[in-house]
């Protein structure tokens, strides 16, 4: 055998590992070894930064975030959550399709279902392999009022 594939799991993320191999065949295992193989696995992504939002209706918004170079598995989803003012703390997935990759780094969400006149928080973390990054910075997030016509 000239070449072999192996799946491993159960590794964490940003460690060092080494592997050698015991050939082994119908006469049996070799006393040798092969020579040790370093490797590291990928590190989770870093938190999401510059989150912003868009109006695009009176109830509905665009989340957009940059998710920093990854140094290992690329960025591979995101998860959002947003909390009303009355209710801070108490985080809820975002109401709306999933996350979007909108570039390189940039990924944004529409995010439905909010009320005229209240304020939010939203958060992000970013996926990838090797699991999800920390939750970014909230961005805090007034909606208008609407106008009234007398």
């Amino acid at each position: 055998i000239l070449r072999a594939r192996v799946r491993l799991q159960g590794l964490e993320g940003d460690s060092a590992y080494a592997f050698r191999v015991w050939p082994e065949n119908k006469v049996g295992r070799s006393l040798v070894p092969s020579p040790a193989l370093d490797c590291r696995t990928s590190p989770k992504p870093q938190p999401p930064t510059k989150l912003s939002l868009d109006l695009l209706g009176p109830n509905h918004a665009r989340l957009r975030w940059r998710v920093p170079d990854p140094s290992g598995a690329p960025v591979s989803g995101a998860s959002c959550e947003v909390a009303a003012q009355s209710m801070f703390g108490a985080w809820q997935p975002v109401a709306g399709p999933r996350p979007q990759r909108a570039g390189r780094n940039l990924w944004t969400q529409v995010v439905l279902s909010l009320e005229p006149a209240k304020e939010y928080m939203f958060r992000v973390k970013a996926q990838n392999a090797s699991g999800s990054s920390e939750w970014s910075e909230a961005l805090v997030w007034s909606m208008p009022t609407p106008a009234t016509i007398s």
